[in-house]
């Protein structure tokens, strides 16, 4: 539920990082983060058997609620102009930023019979390419975001994307943030 998530997060930032110990506790949160998604994947394709074909926008935006009802303020949807989106969780690892990124309809975007599904991988900040079979091979680095700062500012369309992708990219890491995971 959005209200709970804006009361919730009522005093926090907008934009954050989840700021991380070490190296076995970022890929704790991988493991959460797989899992989530792994979940998600199955209700899509209990729902709908074409499942995930063209079902990118409305999965990444579940996992980023989703993510944020479990306790991660930093969790967005990245979106590229190459017509795919996926959810990501911004990090700071000592000096490091970085993202885990997490695409819960990646198998849609690959040919052949071996098709990564719920790709996830650890990103550097401003040194990551992602390149599939999609959009004749280009490059799905994100041009647009929505984050918890979109539903505060508007709770009733907040899946309106922000083309400003260089102001996210300044901003979330400005606010570390702990994150405390309720895994039920």
């Amino acid at each position: 539920n959005i209200e709970e998530i804006l009361e919730k997060y009522r005093d926090s930032p907008g934009f954050s990082a989840m700021q991380l110990g070490d190296r076995e506790e970022l890929f704790e949160h991988v493991k959460i983060i797989y899992d989530l998604m792994y979940k998600h994947y199955i209700l899509g394709k209990k729902n709908d058997s074409t499942f995930p074909s063209y079902e990118c926008c409305p999965s990444a935006q579940n996992l980023m609620v989703a993510g944020l009802g479990m306790g991660y303020p930093n969790a967005s949807v990245l979106d590229s102009d190459h017509d795919h989106c996926y959810t990501a969780f911004p990090f700071l690892l000592g000096e490091e930023k970085g993202f885990i990124v997490a695409d819960p309809t990646s198998d849609q975007l690959w040919h052949g019979s071996v098709r990564p599904r719920n790709h996830i991988f650890v990103a550097k900040h401003g040194d990551w390419e992602y390149k599939t079979n999609w959009a004749s091979g280009h490059d799905l680095y994100p041009d647009n975001y929505i984050n918890l700062d979109s539903l505060k500012k508007n709770k009733n369309n907040w899946c309106s994307y922000n083309s400003d992708i260089d102001g996210f990219f300044d901003r979330v890491f400005e606010n570390p943030v702990s994150v405390s995971i309720n895994k039920s």
